[in-house]
């Protein structure tokens, strides 16, 4: 993992007219299930930091952050499951316009660790993840840009440890949710 993302900031380095590009995003969703009497709520926060290059410097790759929370209520039980993850992984942005406002991003999480909370029990938990972006940027001053995204959000559980016994897992989470973007672009 460490060398992979110093390879990556290695190829961004090497473009001669390469520049800094910061974002950090900011989403919250919540969802009901009437059928099953489950409330869902999901905060988001995601930091990127990478390197432009690339004709037009339209193509941005670097090292992408998250920090999830995931609460389950079941309202008939009166009881709360909840998934706490840091994600780490290299991303790459694609902006479609001349002006660098609307874009296609991709972030594979190789790192997906954290806790979980099932009846009562907490776990750690270890996966991966991937998120798939879409937004829209407005230039606010002459290296801030101010915007939204639509977001994909894949996490693939493989192992929990619970009481210091680790088992194999296989289960998975899914969202699409609403985010707040604010970028700066040096």
């Amino acid at each position: 993992m460490k060398r992979f993302i110093l390879i990556l900031f290695l190829i961004c380095s090497f473009a001669s007219h390469a520049k800094l590009y910061i974002q950090t995003s900011a989403g919250y969703h919540t969802d009901e299930d009437d059928v099953n009497d489950f409330t869902y709520s999901t905060t988001m926060l995601n930091f990127f930091i990478g390197g432009s290059f690339g004709k037009g410097e339209k193509w941005v790759v670097g090292q992408n952050f998250v920090q999830s929370a995931r609460t389950e209520y079941d309202t008939s039980e009166s009881q709360e499951n909840e998934l706490s993850l840091l994600e780490l992984g290299p991303r790459i942005q694609y902006f479609f316009t001349v002006m660098k406002t609307a874009y296609v991003a991709v972030v594979y999480n190789l790192y997906a660790n954290g806790t979980r909370t099932l009846s009562g029990n907490e776990q750690d938990v270890e996966g991966t993840s991937t998120i798939f972006s879409f937004g829209y940027q407005l230039k606010m001053s002459r290296s801030s840009y101010l915007g939204f995204s639509i977001n994909y959000h894949s996490i693939s559980l493989s192992k929990q440890t619970e009481s210091n016994t680790a088992t194999d897992i296989s289960q998975s989470y899914t969202l699409m949710y609403p985010a707040i973007d604010l970028s700066f672009r040096f």
